[in-house]
């Protein structure tokens, strides 16, 4: 009996998605219908809404370990894989470039690197080359877990640069912790970079910090404003004295 009524409730639930586009669903019944494809006869609304509970939104459920998952009842290793595989598809969909487009001003730079680190809970280098058109010819993973090396990540990012004959270079890692501003060693490791991709005549154009969905330029913000300050403090004493 208890099947029947979960198998109606399943087959009402896809119906709805259907004829909505899921849409006008709320999301802990889209949440409801992706835990159809991993949980077989629970009564998945109720695991759904626990998950929501918990994490606070689909952001925060997809963004969670495997371990996390699972501390909510209901979900089992299955199940957390699971939403962890729909989580990484989704991200590499939303990442797909065509072969058309391009990448012509910082923003839109910045917009790609918020989603190729979207539901990441680790810290993780990623480098990104461009030709002369702004079309991106590789993508790399310089490190993942501790991105602090500087030997051993500008070597991995001369090496990709070199071999793609990059015109353009823009890094960035992410913080998982939420905080946009950049450490001291960020501020380094980009100074190195520029230094080192200058000499290969190749343009450094920044390294981003990614946080909390959002994403910030250390040359663009952190060093251009600095300077403007230095240029205004230089102005403000040369009129005073």
């Amino acid at each position: 009996m208890t099947d029947n009524v979960h198998k109606n409730h399943r087959a009402r639930m896809r119906e709805k998605f259907v004829l909505s586009g899921g849409n006008a669903m709320p999301d802990h019944e889209l949440l409801e219908i992706v835990l159809f494809g991993c949980i077989p006869r629970q009564n998945t609304n109720a695991v759904s809404h626990a998950l929501l509970e918990k994490f606070g939104s689909l952001s925060g459920v997809f963004s969670s370990s495997v371990q996390e998952l699972k501390t909510v009842k209901g979900i089992g290793d299955n199940a957390a894989v699971y939403l962890k595989t729909f989580a990484e598809i989704n991200k590499r969909l939303s990442c797909e470039v065509k072969s058309t487009d391009a990448f012509l001003t910082y923003d839109e730079i910045g917009a790609y690197f918020t989603k190729l680190f979207r539901y990441e809970t680790v810290e993780k280098l990623y480098l990104l080359l461009f030709d002369k058109k702004g079309k991106i010819v590789k993508k790399v993973l310089v490190a993942e877990g501790d991105v602090s090396q500087a030997q051993t990540n500008m070597k991995v990012i001369i090496e990709n640069s070199v071999s793609r004959r990059a015109y353009s270079a823009a890094i960035a890692h992410n913080h998982p912790s939420g905080i946009l501003h950049p450490s001291i060693e960020d501020r380094t490791l980009t100074v190195i970079v520029e230094q080192q991709l200058s000499l290969l005549g190749i343009h450094f154009i920044d390294h981003y910090i990614i946080a909390d969905g959002k994403y910030e330029g250390i040359k663009e913000t952190v060093f251009r404003l600095s300077e403007e300050r230095k240029s205004n403090s230089d102005f403000i004493e040369e009129k005073h004295f």
